[in-house]
């Protein structure tokens, strides 16, 4: 079994930092804070591992943007620790735009893909629908910015109106509902 020389946490910051899931895209304003969660994550894995003296996992979720904020791009990185190893592994790394996902299965044989080639992969997936769908969201975002939303039951040019009382209906039955069929059977007769 041929595997990367990367096993250690180090190794593995290296790995990220070199493949390009340190680079703004992935959110650098953010980046102090991803990484230290995922050393908090290692290090309660490694922990647990080498008290049950077994293989465990964990996942490092992450979000990317592209095309000039348009697409978020949804990562999760999912580790294993070996403490009979003492060797960290990257195993799957699973991608999601929009509605459509890709994983990659890497199992510690292989170098993970760069956050842009993982987009351009989805983007193909996608087709050429992608650019009707975030078009879509930009127009309804602006709809809801600069026409706010109008109540249907309050706006009678709105095409969702509908009116809920007859001003006739209230002059005839105006002691019975309409609706009530056993009242209406026995009111009084209206001829005199």
């Amino acid at each position: 079994m041929n595997h990367l020389p990367y096993k250690t946490l180090a190794e593995h910051e290296t790995l990220l930092a070199e493949r390009g899931w340190l680079d703004p895209v992935m959110g650098s304003t953010r980046l102090g804070d991803w990484l230290k969660e995922f050393r908090e994550k290692f290090e309660e894995c490694r922990l647990d591992a080498i008290t049950t003296d077994k293989r465990k996992e964990f996942s490092m979720p992450a979000i990317g943007t592209f095309n000039d904020g348009l697409d978020k791009v949804s990562f999760s990185l999912r580790y294993r620790y070996d403490p009979r190893l003492e060797s960290l592994t990257l195993i799957t790394i699973q991608t999601k735009l929009g509605r459509t996902s890709w994983t990659y299965f890497l199992n510690g044989r292989k170098e993970p893909p760069t956050p842009t080639d993982a987009y351009q992969k989805l983007r193909l997936r996608e087709g050429p629908l992608r650019n009707e769908i975030v078009l879509n969201r930009i127009q309804r975002e602006h709809d809801q910015l600069n026409d706010p939303f109008r109540d249907p039951h309050l706006d009678m040019n709105h095409p969702g109106f509908q009116q809920t009382n007859d001003l006739h209906k209230e002059d005839e039955f105006r002691e019975y509902p309409p609706n009530d069929l056993t009242s209406f059977l026995n009111r009084p007769s209206r001829r005199r």
